[in-house]
This record gives structure tokens, C-alpha cells and sequence, in this order.
């Protein structure tokens, strides 16, 4: 029989969307896309104490903006909504009682210094469910029964074998009449009709619970897929509480959606080739469950930076100037587009980050008025003074600066002052563009301008 390929993503609104839940979102989503299926997204806001207010909008926000768009969730298409749990509490609370009635779960009072009760009575219990007894503090336990080696299945691993004796009952309802992770997230699967639960491998522990959940409440199983741990270069677990894992954050720091994608991607799957550059299209043509590694994949920040940068030096100039205007800084004058299209250009090709991009251009905009010290030694030595007067003169009886004339006056200072190398490029490097280290001369004078470049030598000279 045919299956309609269902995926989700359920996040919890708890911070912003982070790497290994953008990992997770996308796999969903292109295995989803791949096989004609549909993408779900539900909000699994049941830990009321840890909700962050605007989080779960947040999160859509993020998921759109790289578009990763769901075919199901919040305000969209909701035909086996609600899509907040939150809003679900009635559908969890008729399943917990189909649990209470096959002695599967029972129901246990909590005073006030959480001892717990249990109730025997099945009917006295569904009555407490269903508010009938409303004076009742309770919470609803799951009975795990004692099965030394108890099966489980997943698609990457294979056959997970647990011991349940090892298992405490575990909570289905709260005390806030809320669901647990665990109840909430099988109910809701199988209402939602999920094929394919893709999810972290820190979930795998729980598959146990979730499975008996499903065989208690007589629902058919998905296939499960636990999706690698992201490492850190240490090996330790890339964790949200660590900080630069947030996903908007590299967008901040001038990372191209696309390409962190596409970096994403290639943690925990690879191709049946040495390829490295996908986009989503290609990612959707190309992705397969059975070439996930099992192993942890390490968050490679220098891999990243390379991968961005071969995605900027792809960039055609006019894509690349619209992407990188909300990093330009105010000085830059846009309009005049000869100067920056030759400083794009330029420095598209040595650049990692869109920031970086900007923090190369600006000097050629900025006047490099407080010099750092170590910039103004080398240029307030007199035998560096002796090279700017020459190489102003030089540049005031010209009219066309080119790449040979440039090439013959640094062979003239050479010459005359018998300098080379760093003595000759510090201290006019320096005072053109204000740091010993940037373009050749002539890509400088080139951007900036001879007059321009003649007013910012003159400025140092004393």
C-alpha cells in the first residue's frame, strides 16, 4: 500500500530556533518534498513555566525566512488542528482515560507535599478526568510493564533492543491537566498522520515510552529516524545554553541563508559523491534517509566560513550588492555604484561573511584620521615620509593611473630610496586605506580615486 509521506517539525517556544532544530526542520522537510509529501509544523508548548513570550512566532519567522515553508500548521491549512498543543488539551485528555480504561495508565492524587495516591477505581478516575470532580489534585501515570528485552526499530540503527525493568511508570498528565512530552507528541503523530518522525538522537531514549504509548492506545507506528548529535570541535554536545547556535544570529553575522543550508545539510548526511555545493533544489533531488551517518557530526565553523565564501564568490554583482546592503554601514555612498562595484568585486573574492565583505569596503569611505599606532610608525619615519612626498608627486603629473605605472613607481621607490617590500607598502597602504594590511596599491588608488587618493597621502604628510 502507498503511503502519503508525512513529516513534521515540533518545536518548543521555549528561545529562538537553533542549528540543530533548522537541521531537523530541513530534513523533514526535503525527505517530505522529495517524496510528493507534505511538511507539518506543530508547536509543543506543554511546559507552560519554560513558554518565552513571541518565541513560537519567532520560530515560524525563521523557519519562513529560509524557506522552509510548511504545508500544515499555525493558521495554514489546519485540517487535523489545532497545531498548538496548548489548544489540545480536551484530545489528550480522551486519550488518557482510553489508557485508564484498558488499565494501561492510572491516575494518582497529589497532596500538598506531592505524595502520591493511586486511584484503583477506573470509573472514579475518568470521572476526575473529566472534570466532573474538579476538587481532585492528580496527575496520570503510564503502567510500563516489565519486559527485560523489549524491541524497538529504527530505520538508521536497526533493531534497539531496551530493558523496560529499567523504566520507571512514567507521567502522561500533569497536575496542570497538561500532557507530558511524550503522550502529547504520540497522540498527535498519529492524529496528524505522520509517516516519518525525524528527530534528534537525544530522543532515542524515549522511543520505549513512545512505542508502548502507541501499542496501549492501538495506533499503528511510524518509522523512526533519530538524526545524529551536532558536536562541538571538542566532541562535547553543540548546546543551545553554549549561545552562537542561534540560527538568525549567523544571518547577523552576514552568513548566507543558502549556504548555511546548504552547511546543515551535509551535518549527519552526505551525498553518493565528493559534492559539497547543494541548494535546496538540489538538496530535495539528492537526499536519502539510508545515507544519514549514525555517528556525531562536528559544527566546523571554518567549514562554514568556506562554504560561504564560495557562495559570495558565486554571486553575481547585482545579487550580491542587494543581499549585502543592510551590513553597509552609513558612510558608504551607494549611488556612486563604479566606486563599490570595483570594492565588491574586489574583495568577493577573499571575503567569508557579508560583515566581513563591509568591514573590507568601508575604509575606502571612512577617513583614516586617528591612524593605530602601529600604522603611524612606520608612517611618521622619515624614510616613509621621503616615499609619500615621492609617490604624491609621482601621482600629481599623471592623469591615467594604470597597473603598469603602478608597478613602475614602486620599482622608482625601490630604486632611489633602496627600500623594499614591507618599507615601501606599510606606510602607503597605511595612509590610503589605514592598516598595514588590505589590497595591492593599485586596487586602492583604483577604487578610491587619483584626487582622492593624493588628498589622503597629503594628509600625512608632515
Amino acid at each position: 500500500m502507498i503511503i502519503m509521506i508525512r513529516t513534521r517539525f515540533a518545536p518548543s517556544p521555549t528561545g529562538y530556533l537553533h542549528i540543530g532544530g533548522l537541521r531537523t526542520a530541513l530534513y523533514n522537510f526535503i525527505f517530505a518534498k522529495k517524496n510528493n509529501g507534505q511538511f507539518i509544523l506543530r508547536i509543543e508548548d506543554t511546559d507552560q513555566k519554560r513558554l518565552v513570550r513571541g518565541a513560537a512566532e519567532k520560530i515560524i519567522k525563521s523557519l519562513n525566512s529560509f524557506d522552509i515553508n510548511f504545508d500544515e500548521g499555525p493558521n495554514l491549512n489546519e485540517k487535523y488542528g489545532p497545531y498548538y498543543q496548548s489548544k489540545r488539551l480536551y484530545i489528550y485528555h480522551k486519550y488518557c482515560c482510553k489508557l485508564i480504561e484498558n488499565k494501561s495508565a492510572y491516575l494518582c492524587y497529589v497532596d500538598d507535599n506531592q505524595n502520591l495516591k493511586p486511584e484503583n477505581n477506573i470509573d472514579k478516575s475518568l470521572s476526575i478526568i473529566n472534570q466532573q470532580d474538579t476538587k481532585s489534585r492528580f496527575i496520570v501515570k503510564f503502567k510500563v510493564p516489565s519486559i527485560k528485552n523489549f524491541n524497538t526499530f529504527d530505520d538508521l540503527r536497526g533493531k534497539v533492543v531496551f530493558d523496560l525493568s529499567l523504566i520507571d511508570d512514567f507521567i502522561i498528565i500533569k497536575s496542570d491537566g497538561f500532557p507530558t512530552y511524550h503522550f502529547a507528541n504520540v497522540v498527535d503523530d498519529h492524529l496528524m498522520k505522520i509517516s516519518h518522525v525525524i528527530r534528534g538522537e537525544e530522543w532515542l531514549s524515549s522511543l520505549p515510552k513512545h512505542m508502548l504509548l502507541y501499542n496501549s492506545l492501538e495506533f499503528n507506528l511510524p518509522h523512526f529516524i533519530h538524526l545524529p548529535l551536532l558536536l562541538n570541535p571538542d566532541h562535547s554536545k553543540l548546546s543551545k545554553r553554549q549561545g552562537d547556535v542561534d540560527v538568525d544570529k549567523f544571518i547577523e553575522k552576514g552568513y548566507l541563508k543558502s549556504a548555511v543550508l546548504n552547511f546543515i545539510a551535509l551535518l549527519g548526511w552526505h551525498p553518493d559523491n565528493d559534492r559539497e555545493i547543494f541548494n535546496i533544489l538540489d538538496l530535495i533531488e539528492n537526499f536519502s534517509i539510508p545515507r544519514i551517518q549514525k555517528s556525531g557530526s562536528v559544527f566546523d565553523i571554518k567549514k562554514l566560513n568556506w562554504m560561504n565564501s564560495e557562495y559570495i564568490k558565486s554571486m553575481d554583482l547585482d545579487t550580491l550588492f542587494e543581499v549585502s546592503q543592510e551590513f553597509f554601514k552609513k558612510e558608504i555612498d551607494i549611488k556612486n555604484t563604479t566606486k563599490l562595484g570595483k570594492a565588491i568585486n574586489f574583495f568577493k573574492q577573499r571575503s567569508s561573511t557579508l560583515l566581513e565583505l563591509n568591514d573590507s569596503i568601508l575604509p575606502f569611505y571612512s577617513e583614516p584620521n586617528n591612524l593605530k599606532e602601529e600604522v603611524l610608525t612606520y608612517v611618521n619615519e622619515k624614510k616613509s615620509q621621503d616615499i609619500l612626498k615621492f609617490y604624491l608627486k609621482s601621482l600629481s603629473i599623471i592623469e591615467c593611473f594604470d597597473i603598469e605605472l603602478s608597478d613602475r613607481l614602486i620599482k622608482d621607490i625601490a630604486e632611489k630610496f633602496n627600500v623594499k617590500g614591507k618599507e615601501i607598502f606599510f606606510p602607503l597602504r597605511g595612509v590610503l586605506y589605514g592598516s598595514l594590511n588590505g589590497p595591492d596599491l593599485f586596487t586602492i588608488i583604483d577604487i578610491l580615486g587619483l584626487d582622492e587618493s593624493k588628498r589622503r597621502i597629503e594628509q600625512y604628510i608632515k
